[in-house]
C-alpha cells in the first residue's frame, strides 16, 4: 500500500528532530510518510501535506510554508523520566542542559509540579554559550 500523506518533521537542531521524529512515529505508526528535515533545508511545501515542529519554534518556521500546514507539539518526558528523577536522593544537584530556556523551564515546572522537588534543578543553556564552551 502506498502512504499518501507526506509528513516533515523539522527542528533546527538534529537530536530534537530525531526525538520529535520518534513521537510522531509512535503517534501515526506506519500510516504516513513520515520524513525528518532541518529547518534551514525543507523543501518546497507542494509535495508536503503537514510539517510538525516543536512548538517553541513556530515562529522560526519559513514564511514561505502555509501556516495551515504546520503543526506545534510540545515534547514532555515519559513516565519512565518521572520515575527516574523520583529515585534521585534528596538534596542533590540535578543540570537540566537544553538549547532554550522555555522548555527547560517548563519541563522543571511539570516535575516539580507533579512532586519532584526534593532535588536542586540547576539549568545549563547551550543558547548562551559559544561553541567552544559547549
Amino acid at each position: 500500500m502506498e502512504k499518501d500523506i507526506r509528513i516533515i518533521v523539522t527542528t533546527n537542531e538534529p537530536l530534537v528532530c530525531d526525538e520529535l521524529y520518534e513521537a510522531v512515529t509512535r503517534i501515526l505508526g506506519d500510516t504516513v510518510n513520515i520524513e525528518k528535515c532541518l529547518m534551514d533545508r525543507l523543501p518546497d511545501d507542494r509535495d508536503v501535506d503537514l510539517f510538525v515542529c516543536v512548538m517553541g519554534r513556530l515562529h522560526q518556521m519559513p514564511m514561505r510554508i502555509p501556516q495551515e500546514k504546520i503543526v506545534g507539539l510540545d515534547l514532555m518526558p515519559d513516565n519512565h523520566f518521572y520515575l527516574e528523577i523520583a529515585n534521585i536522593p534528596s538534596g542533590e544537584n540535578v543540570y537540566v542542559l537544553s538549547n532554550g530556556s522555555k522548555y527547560a523551564v517548563k519541563a522543571v515546572r511539570s516535575l516539580v509540579n507533579e512532586g519532584l522537588d526534593h532535588v536542586n534543578y540547576k539549568f545549563i543553556f547551550t543558547e548562551e554559550m559559544s561553541n567552544g564552551q559547549i
